[in-house]
Order: structure tokens, then C-alpha cells, then sequence
């Protein structure tokens, strides 16, 4: 589209951006991971651990053991000073490695969760909170914390502290002794209700499930998050949804569009045959999964020669197709130009003389993101200096999945010339008589506010900004 400039020039936008590409993105805390597991009263390897992260991946599931002690302590005994040490110096080690951490507590590593957790709620509350500040000081590289610390392998099953008041009662206190900049993840739907009705009712979140301010660290409330260790292994996952997994659909694709879910994959049958998996994890809103295990799965995946549902392509298996799709996934999908309108929020004002470029994007990932990401926009010159930057949309998260908006992005004023060409003077023109001249590019760049952490679009060709196309101005030759 061109948009008229002074008497004998015409503005038009040139598309530059590329396709969706079919690359992993290496964005932040989404993606495959690898489980790193520790004994808290154990010195770690440190040396050793480097050779075991994996090339390309971006988190990692740190599992930190505390039932396992020193002989003679007992499992509801204080941390000494060098647990906690030790804990902290862990979570050092995978920020130092650039390695986001999906952490998980817990006293039992052997399906034994009766036997090794403490026998009362006040041994575990005081872990909590000695342990509390701890993570808290590691908040920022930490995507969620996995359970409350109780049941076989961590995962709020076999243990003696999974009633309602129980499980709502170490809910709280971790994430009071977390300084509330924690995510808090519970096994199932049931306990995610067990904890929003204990918010609502006695912290006044009002109508938590659909409140998104509530899905961000800097509320009051701290918004209880999934994961799911049994993913596609069973009508239920293995008693994770009481009734199967239809009952609770609903619910999983409201709560997981604010609440990060992740897991594993697990026990080859066939709900977890390729084509019912990609849906499956789409509806789920998956944002990170297991990368080892289950291997019978993964292989099947990767025996997949790929799926195409529409606008993706290109890719050589269905692991990869999995993979790329895991989380949120932002691409650009198209560009107009508009004179004198702006579009906000979906509705279209009066621009005041001013061009606007309006960029689509969508997301075309399993799930949102759940931190708060800025889109940026700046206009560099012909020199490759910046004329202007804006923020132009302070929170993505409300592209939801497979969903699409539009950012209004103003035109600076050394690009654009007035007043207007007459239309029936533009009519009269032959493009001929024009040379072209670019005289601005735009650049798109997207910041995660906590820590300006640059996610990059899935377009081909995108760094850590992604070059949308060019301000061209097409001036007429005179006499030519």
C-alpha cells in the first residue's frame, strides 16, 4: 500500500521479514529439559556436572533431595548452615551456566514417600521456611518450584500431608517463606482447587482463575501453577485427573493460559501416538517437558516424518515439531500500512495526520508466556542509526495460543512527509516516474521486563531484533 508524502513523493512499506521458521528458538523458560539431581547433605561435582549440560538446552529440572541426610539426622531435623549453603551454591552453579531452573524439593527420590518424609506438617513447614529465602534469592532464573516438598518423588502423591487444609496449609508457607516471587506448581487440578478456593476465601483474590494480574510476580497473590509427571500415560495420567482427562479439559485450558504446566511424557500406548500427542499438549498449554525420559515415547515422536496444520512445515520429525512448539512461540505474520488510524486493542482511533504500520503477530506455541515481555520498535536510518524507539506493547501475554494481534506502530515524522498528495494527483502517476529511495527500516525486539531478557521471534532470519521491512520513499522524476 502507498501512502502519499509532499507533492512529489509517495511513502510506501516494503515487507522484509521472513517465514515462520522451523529452527528452535532457544528462548527462555520454555523447551526440553534434563533433570539434575542433588543430595542436599552431598558435595556436588561441579567439575564433572559442566560435561552433562546439553548443547541448545536453555533449563533444566534441578531436583535437590532433603530425606537423604547424614547418618544419624533425622529427616525432620533443621538444616545445618552447610545444607543450605550447599543449596544456595547449586542454584549459583545453573545461573553461572545460563541454565533457567525448574526446581524441585522433596524427601523422597525412590517412590517411598510415606517412609521418608517427616512424620509431622511442622517439620516440613520448617524446612520450608528455612529453605524459603534461599530460593527466594534465586527467583528471577527459577521458572517454577514443583510441589510442596511431600509424596514419592516429590509429586504430592504418598504422603501423609495431602488433605485440602494440609496441602493449602504448605502451599501458603512456602510461598510466604519464598517472599511470594515463586511459582508454586501442585500435582493435579484437584489441588490447584483446593489452593484457589483457600485464596479466594481467605486472601480475597476474588475470582483468581480469570484474574491475569494475578499470573504475574509483582501481585499479592501468586498465582499456583501444574505439572503434570504422567503426561498422555493414561485415560487419567495415572490418576491425575479424577474421572479422565475430558472432565477436567476446561479446566486445565483456562488455569495454563495464566499458570505455567510442564512434565513428562510418559508409558508408550496409544493416546500418546504423534497426531493425539500434538493436540493433546496444545490443549494442555505445555510449556516444558522432559527430554530422557520416556524414551519409548520420544523415539516415537521422532519417528514421525512431521506434521503440517496449515502454516507449519519443513520439519524433519515430530520431536522437533514438539520441541519448537513448546511454550510460546511469536512470529510475524503480516504488515499494512495505514494513514491517519491507530489500532488499539483491537479498536481503530483517529491518528492525527500520522502513518501507522500495523504488524501482526501471532503465537503459534503450546502455551503463553507467563513473564511480562515488551514489544519494542525502532526505526534505524540508512546509516543503520536509530531515529526513533518505542514501546509500542508492555505485555504479550495477551496472545494466547493460536491467537493473533496487531501492534500500531506510528511512523516518525523524518520518514514520512506532509501534507498529502490529492488522490486523483496520485492516480494520475505512473510508478515510471519514480525512483526509489529507502530511507528508514523497521526492527522489532522483544524484552522480558524483569530482567530484559531478549526473546526472538520464530522468523526466519531473526537475531535478538527482527527486521520487519523498509520505509520506502518513491520520488517522482521530474523531467526524466
Amino acid at each position: 500500500m502507498c501512502l502519499s508524502g509532499r507533492s512529489n513523493s509517495l511513502i510506501t512499506f516494503e515487507k522484509l521479514f521472513g517465514k515462520e521458521s522451523t529452527d528452535y528458538d532457544g528462548n527462555p523458560s520454555k523447551g526440553w529439559y534434563g533433570l539434575y539431581p542433588f543430595v542436599i547433605s552431598e558435595e556436588p561435582d561441579f567439575d564433572n556436572l559442566v560435561w552433562s549440560l546439553a548443547d541448545g538446552d536453555v533449563i533444566a529440572l534441578v531436583r535437590i533431595d532433603i530425606g537423604r541426610r547424614q547418618p544419624g539426622v533425622g529427616t525432620g531435623s533443621p538444616f545445618t548452615d552447610a545444607e543450605l549453603d550447599r543449596a544456595d551454591r547449586i542454584l549459583t552453579w545453573f545461573e553461572k551456566h545460563s541454565r533457567e531452573v525448574i526446581l524441585r524439593i522433596t524427601y523422597d527420590t525412590e517412590g517411598k514417600g510415606m517412609e521418608h518424609e517427616p512424620s509431622l506438617i511442622k517439620n516440613v513447614a520448617g524446612h520450608m521456611r528455612q529453605l524459603g529465602p534461599v530460593i527466594a534469592a534465586h527467583a528471577d532464573n527459577i521458572i517454577v518450584h514443583q510441589g510442596i516438598f511431600v509424596g514419592s518423588w516429590g509429586e504430592m502423591h504418598d504422603s501423609k500431608f495431602l488433605s485440602e487444609n494440609a496441602v493449602c496449609e504448605l502451599y501458603e508457607t512456602l510461598v510466604s517463606a519464598c517472599g511470594n516471587k515463586v511459582r508454586i506448581a501442585v500435582r493435579t487440578p484437584m489441588q490447584h482447587i483446593f489452593i484457589m478456593k483457600y485464596l479466594t476465601r481467605y486472601m480475597g483474590t476474588g475470582n483468581a482463575d480469570t484474574d491475569t494480574d494475578n499470573a504475574y510476580m509483582d501481585t499479592d497473590i501468586l498465582r499456583p501453577a501444574l505439572y503434570n509427571d504422567a503426561i498422555l500415560s493414561s485415560e487419567d495420567d495415572m490418576c491425575t485427573y479424577a474421572g479422565g482427562r475430558t472432565v477436567w479439559a476446561d479446566y486445565q485450558d483456562e488455569v495454563c493460559t495464566y499458570a505455567v504446566c510442564g512434565g513428562e511424557a510418559i508409558h508408550d500406548n496409544p493416546l500418546n501416538d504423534y497426531d493425539n500427542a500434538v493436540k493433546e499438549l496444545a490443549n494442555m498449554h505445555i510449556t516444558y517437558l522432559n527430554r530422557q525420559y520416556d524414551k519409548a515415547v520420544l523415539d516415537k515422536w521422532r519417528s514421525n516424518n512431521g506434521y503440517d496444520n496449515g502454516y507449519d512445515y519443513g520439519y524433519d520429525n515430530g520431536y522437533d515439531y514438539i520441541g519448537t512448539h513448546l511454550g510460546y512461540r511469536f512470529v510475524v505474520t503480516d504488515t499494512a500500512v495505514s494513514p491517519d488510524t491507530e489500532d488499539t486493542g483491537g479498536k481503530t482511533q483517529a491518528g492525527g495526520g500520522s502513518i501507522y504500520i500495523n504488524v501482526r503477530i501471532a503465537n503459534r506455541g503450546f502455551a503463553c508466556v507467563y513473564d511480562r515481555v515488551r514489544l519494542l520498535a525502532e526505526f534505524r536510518g540508512k546509516d543503520g542509526g536509530c531515529i526513533s524507539r518505542a514501546e509500542v506493547m508492555s505485555d504479550m501475554s495477551q496472545i494466547k495460543p493460536g491467537d493473533e494481534c496487531t501492534a500500531a506502530i506510528r511512523l516518525p515524522q523524518e520518514c514520512s512527509y506532509m501534507p498529502e498528495l490529492q488522490e486523483r494527483e496520485r492516480h494520475q502517476m505512473d510508478n515510471e516516474s519514480f525512483n526509489s529511495e529507502a530511507v528508514a527500516t523497521l526492527w522489532l525486539r522483544l524484552e522480558r521486563v524483569k530482567d530484559e531478557k531478549v526473546l526472538r521471534f520464530a522468523n526466519e532470519g531473526a537475531g535478538a531484533a527482527l527486521l520487519v521491512g523498509a520505509v520506502v520513499r518513491k520520488n517522482e522524476n521530474i523531467g526524466g
